[in-house]
């Protein structure tokens, strides 16, 4: 559901004081601040992914006709929490089921999917073998991403709450809850990560084992490492070090490594450029020494004198 699907929704569920509360609690009272009822019940509702199930329950619970908006499951939903066996749509009956804990595990998968960009809740579905309808239901009712992917913040925030430092902590990989983490692979990488890492398929480790690897590896550790010590984050980990045997590693076997910088010369430029211009100080300056010192010779030649 896009914001304005989730702001007219909002406009006609009860008025629910505690959406009030909680949010002057955070401003204040600040003069001549007048929202409406359907403005709290945005902000308090905006980020909650699961708000599709919540105003159908909400709207049902409440026998409050349903509004003209574009929600198509979440008005499936409502008529099916309105009278079950009149109602039934097995769509929605297999997105609830999707919230039984004994799919705890492939529910973890398809979040992680489909946070992915460009990835839709169909694409999750075929990559998952499940049924598509059931699939988009849950995503539209109980994890609502993939309509509002153009708010990079909203997406950040859901797969890194505490923002990326987290990753920078000791113990980050042993304490990181598998969830989190196969989120954040989709996040950042895509899907075929989270299928490999979820055991589903290892098509991306195939595809990856070919010649150019080391480089990629390489460029990968020298690029997370530069970030780090730019923003004084670069503390002595082993990650880093065992990086560092692996580079030595490929290198000593032959094995190509990152293509040469066109900067890796800068050096020698640097050498000849002294030489060029800093000579005649440098002249000055051992000539004084020796006169100064009352050396006859020096150990090396003074070009020039």
């Amino acid at each position: 559901m896009t914001a304005q699907t989730i702001y007219e929704l909002c406009c006609h569920l009860p008025e629910d004081p505690r959406s009030g509360d909680a949010y002057r609690a955070i401003t204040g009272d600040i003069p001549n601040l007048n929202l409406n009822a359907p403005g709290l019940q945005f902000v308090t509702h905006y980020k909650n992914l699961h708000f599709g199930w919540d105003a159908a329950q909400t709207l049902a619970k409440e026998r409050i006709p349903f509004p003209v908006c574009n929600a198509n499951y979440v008005w499936r939903a409502y008529l099916y929490l309105c009278d079950g066996k009149k109602y039934f749509d097995e769509d929605i009956m297999g997105a609830v089921m999707l919230r039984r804990p004994e799919f705890g595990r492939r529910r973890e998968i398809l979040h992680a999917l489909l946070v992915a960009t460009d990835l839709t809740a169909q694409d999750a579905a075929d990559q998952l073998g499940m049924l598509r309808g059931s699939v988009e239901a849950y995503e539209k009712l109980f994890f609502n991403v993939t309509d509002r992917k153009r708010d990079i913040a909203l997406l950040a925030e859901v797969a890194y709450p505490e923002t990326r430092l987290v990753e920078q902590m000791a113990g980050y990989m042993q304490n990181e809850a598998l969830s989190n983490l196969l989120l954040r692979f989709g996040y950042n990488n895509g899907p075929l990560e989270v299928l490999y890492f979820a055991g589903v398929n290892n098509s991306l480790l195939q595809g990856l084992a070919n010649a150019d690897s080391p480089q990629r590896l390489e460029a990968l550790i020298m690029s997370s490492g530069y970030l780090m010590a730019r923003n004084n984050l670069l503390q002595p980990q082993g990650f880093y070090q065992a990086a560092k045997g692996m580079i030595a590693a490929a290198k000593a076997a032959g094995t190509p490594t990152a293509a040469e910088s066109p900067t890796t010369s800068m050096s020698v430029t640097l050498a000849e450029e002294i030489l060029t211009f800093k000579q005649d100080q440098a002249r000055s300056r051992l000539l004084k020494y020796r006169d100064n010192n009352a050396v006859q010779t020096l150990p090396f030649e003074v070009v020039g004198n």
